[in-house]
């Protein structure tokens, strides 16, 4: 399941995700970033602010003009602002909507 978390917390929700190891109880926290849209409408580059410091966090950036998602282990993130280019390095993190359940459940698997 996923539970959302009061204001001021790390993460903005968590979720149980599927584990088999009986030191992991499964709950990562999800860190949400949404953009309007792109920075420049012709170049598909999205710009997220604020995406440093979520190690352990899985970070969910969404591009509101398209409904685009991108899933990304914030270990993997080390800058302050992210931008993703369709067809860039963070591109690979991007997923259907309809699989973000799946996305959730297997994360770090």
């Amino acid at each position: 399941g996923l539970e959302w978390m009061p204001e001021g917390t790390l993460a903005d929700g968590a979720f149980k995700r599927v584990t088999t190891s009986l030191l992991d109880d499964g709950w990562v926290g999800l860190q949400m970033k949404s953009t309007l849209g792109a920075k420049r409408q012709a170049s598909g580059m999205y710009r997220f602010s604020g995406t440093q410091g979520y190690n352990g966090l899985l970070v969910c950036c969404v591009a509101l003009d398209k409904a685009l998602l991108w899933a990304i282990p914030g270990d993997d993130v080390k800058v302050q602002c992210l931008t993703i280019s369709m067809g860039g390095k963070w591109d690979q993190f991007r997923c259907c909507w309809s699989k973000l359940s799946d996305v959730l459940r297997y994360a770090w698997e």
